[in-house]
């Protein structure tokens, strides 16, 4: 497959539609209580998923990433490993609730390479799954 590359020009081109998409764009998780929350947005190996779901579990997720990193400013960066799976959306949604930015890291990756992505984002926290505890408890970082 040929890779694509955007001149200047065309990068500033992309940056002004993208923006104007994404100011009508309402984020799943502040859909209005009208909106049909019980509709499945994913199925995966664990069952199924309803938009419900997702707002009320990732909700908790913040909850908790709000009280675990309480007194440093918004915005900082918050790493998650998990499977593909409704844990990946759970983690990405939480924290983009908390007010922070999202750091995925890859279940393939070693330890040490894990540790240089947490080390180089300054992640001030990981959420991850029982699946991958031990790995992320392995790893000493901040």
């Amino acid at each position: 497959m040929d890779k694509i590359f955007l001149s200047c020009l065309d990068k500033t081109k992309v940056l002004k539609d993208l923006s104007r998409c994404l100011s009508s764009a309402v984020p799943v998780f502040k859909l209005p209580k009208e909106a049909k929350l019980n509709k499945i947005a994913i199925r995966d190996s664990y069952g199924s998923h309803s938009y419900g779901d997702l707002q009320v579990k990732s909700g908790r997720i913040a909850s908790a990433l709000k009280s675990a990193i309480k007194g440093q400013n918004l915005g900082r960066n918050v790493a998650f490993l998990s499977d593909n799976n409704h844990h990946y959306v759970l983690a990405q949604f939480g924290i983009w609730k908390s007010g922070q930015a999202c750091v995925p890291l890859c279940k393939a990756h070693p330890p040490e390479s894990l540790k240089y992505y947490l080390e180089d984002s300054k992640s001030v926290a990981v959420i991850t799954t029982s699946q991958f505890k031990d790995t992320v408890s392995s790893i000493k970082f901040l």
